[in-house]
């Protein structure tokens, strides 16, 4: 069984199946399409929390982009073809201070302990 929730609503009887998912073994972040069918809201907001489960597995998405036709035209329902990209995305543009240790004097403390003393100059 397959459900889908964006945004934290259940989306599960409007997906058309199949779903499209790339989990890409490089530096690129894994992708998705998915479109849904005769939806009540016109938008989906990006960034929006996407969450399949399939076959007990659950995986986390946002939506990178949602483009929505009312099909029929005047129905009131929407069509949103959806692209969705893994959450690390939200962490494009977050910025953290380094800190990094370095035994610089080469010395196994493991085989030849020795108390290292502070030095302030």
């Amino acid at each position: 069984m397959t459900t889908v929730k964006i945004a934290g609503l259940d989306y599960t009887e409007y997906v058309v199946y199949p779903i499209t998912l790339n989990s890409l073994l490089d530096e690129r972040l894994d992708e998705g399409r998915m479109t849904l069918e005769q939806v009540p809201s016109s938008s989906i907001p990006e960034c929006a929390a996407a969450e399949i489960t399939m076959n007990g597995e659950t995986l986390d998405f946002v939506v990178s982009g949602d483009v929505a036709v009312e099909t029929p035209p005047g129905s009131g329902k929407y069509k949103h073809e959806l692209s969705i990209i893994e959450t690390t995305k939200l962490l494009e543009g977050v910025s953290v201070e380094t800190l990094t240790f370095q035994n610089s004097l080469g010395r196994n403390y493991i085989g030849n302990p020795i108390k290292a003393e502070p030095s302030y100059e």
